[in-house]
């Protein structure tokens, strides 16, 4: 029994001792266990029995600390060390990945298969082509508040509008240029605000059906943005301004060309399944052939252009060029899937003549949010000759202006990373008899199988 008694107390003295020592003194534990040994001696009021048992018990916790204690001081140092380092950096949690090259650096890309058709055009062939476009893109985080980005695409570096590349050129390389190079600063003394210079994706929101009748999203402007983008839980879902000035031609010795850009967008809830988005956006631009430069007009794909030095060639946009771009969109997610009604508006208010607007109609049904989803899509569009700047409107459709057109497609997911997309665009003209473009009016098609993966 006394056997038992001095095993259950050495044990409990131990762990006693054993996870309290860190926290006290080796000196004060000794002193205690020194003192307590002493009133055994000559405490009157136990039996000689408990008096000897408990003596024992004070002489193995003696042991015990013998053994154990350079453990635990050792045990002690250890915590004691991590414990400060813990301190040091609690307030600084992104050190170590900021510190870290492999954390500053996030690469994206996307790769797109098209299978294309395009038949009834004007007094040209039928052509079948398959097409490829990869886009790889690196972000360097410079630090909390700065960041470089490039992208390196493919097709024709002189031609913005796309960066496909047709197969079957005799197996020869391709081209592969830069598209974007830029440098972000978003302040954290105003979150939602950034500024951005260089060559940049034109982050302007668009019309979510169809949203390239006015600036093809392959078009990557230059300049300057500035963008204050604003989330909130009340009625109001979100709020965004954007201003640009966008570099169009600069030239040594002569005018250059700017554009002059600026949108105001909100989202707004109606309900909780109902929300409607609404932007408008201005395009301003200055002379685009300025002192008679001819370098835009290489890129014109429909807009009236005048011979002013009437010297039998064309030489300048017959409009000048303020366009104003309406956009509004109703979601309502309680159907069967979600279902998306936009509506577009377009004016021109600086163009000569009458050709000077364009508007959309569209309806989307369905989301490609997981795999196996699908999404169906229509739009049905009227664009006027000069209602937009042709050399950075859509080229989809086989006309970019001057058009009539309708859009029908559908989406479907095949994986988290993988979706397929089978669209027919069909267009006329819109105006015949202008003496300025082919006045054939019959509708022209074009069929695109896609296949797009990204990663």
């Amino acid at each position: 029994m006394h056997r038992f008694t001095v095993a259950v107390a050495r044990r409990v003295f131990f762990y006693f001792v054993f996870f309290t020592t860190s926290c006290l003194a080796q000196d004060r534990v000794s002193d205690a266990l020194e003192a307590l040994d002493h009133a055994l001696v000559g405490e009157k009021g136990i039996s000689e029995v408990t008096r000897h048992a408990l003596r024992r018990v004070v002489g193995e916790i003696r042991d015990e600390r013998i053994r154990y204690g350079p453990m635990v001081s050792e045990l002690d140092t250890k915590l004691t060390a991590i414990v400060n380092e813990m301190e040091l950096t609690q307030d600084m949690p992104n050190v170590a990945m900021l510190s870290n090259p492999r954390t500053k650096l996030t690469l994206s890309g996307d790769f797109r298969y098209r299978f294309e058709a395009s038949f009834d055009q004007d007094g040209r062939a039928d052509r079948y082509r398959q097409r490829i476009r990869t886009r790889l893109a690196a972000n360097f985080q410079i630090n909390d508040e700065v960041k470089v980005g490039v992208r390196f695409i493919t097709g024709d570096p002189d031609d913005p509008n796309s960066p496909h590349q047709t197969l079957g050129n005799v197996f020869d390389s391709f081209a592969v240029s830069l598209d974007r190079v830029n440098l972000v600063y978003s302040p954290k003394w105003l979150p939602g605000l950034s500024a951005t210079v260089g060559k940049f994706g034109n982050s302007f929101r668009m019309n979510p059906v169809y949203g390239e009748l006015v600036w093809d999203a392959d078009v990557q402007p230059e300049g300057a943005l500035l963008e204050y983008v604003v989330s909130t839980d009340g009625a109001l879902k979100s709020f965004e301004f954007r201003a640009g000035l966008f570099d169009v031609l600069e030239q040594g010795n002569a005018d250059d060309a700017f554009a002059y850009t600026g949108q105001i967008a909100a989202t707004f809830r109606l309900a909780s399944d109902l929300q409607l988005a609404a932007s408008a956006a201005y395009y301003y631009w200055t002379d685009p052939t300025p002192d008679g430069s001819q370098s835009i007009l290489g890129d014109d794909a429909g807009n009236v252009l005048v011979d002013r030095n009437l010297d039998g060639l064309v030489d300048d946009f017959q409009s000048d060029f303020g366009i104003l771009d309406l956009v509004a969109a109703v979601t309502y997610d309680r159907w069967v899937v979600p279902l998306t009604l936009a509506g577009e508006f377009i004016w021109n208010h600086r163009a000569e003549g009458e050709r000077d607007m364009g508007f959309a109609v569209g309806i989307a049904a369905g989301s490609t949010a997981k795999p196996g989803d699908w999404k169906v899509f229509y739009t049905y569009q009227i664009v006027e000759q000069d209602a937009v700047f042709s050399p950075v409107a859509q080229d989809d459709f086989l006309l970019q202006t001057n058009h009539q057109s309708h859009l029908l497609g559908i989406d479907y997911k095949v994986a988290d990373d993988i979706g397929i997309r089978l669209w027919t665009l069909i267009s006329a003209r819109d105006t015949l008899g202008t003496g300025l473009t082919n006045d054939e009016g019959h509708e022209q098609f074009r069929i695109r199988l896609d296949l797009n993966i990204t990663f």
